[in-house]
């Protein structure tokens, strides 16, 4: 399962190499760490991506519970 949404734009909490906003991304899914450490890489190296920040939901529910519970 994978769920995408855009927050849309807003100004960055600090400049970040002198830009002020930024588009604020929410996507869920699941994947092995091996797929989580490659999707970091790629955002690492791709030019366009400032800050990301990847956090693991709790087991004991599914991920339809997590998407479910989002506002």
């Amino acid at each position: 399962m994978l769920t995408t949404s855009t927050l849309g734009v807003s100004a960055l909490g600090q400049s970040i190499n002198k830009m002020r906003l930024g588009n604020y991304f929410h996507t869920t899914f699941e994947a092995k760490a091996i797929g989580v450490a490659e999707l970091e890489r790629l955002m690492k190296i791709d030019d366009r991506v400032l800050r990301y920040l990847h956090l693991r939901l709790d087991d004991r529910a599914n991920l339809s519970q997590h998407v479910e519970a989002f506002p």
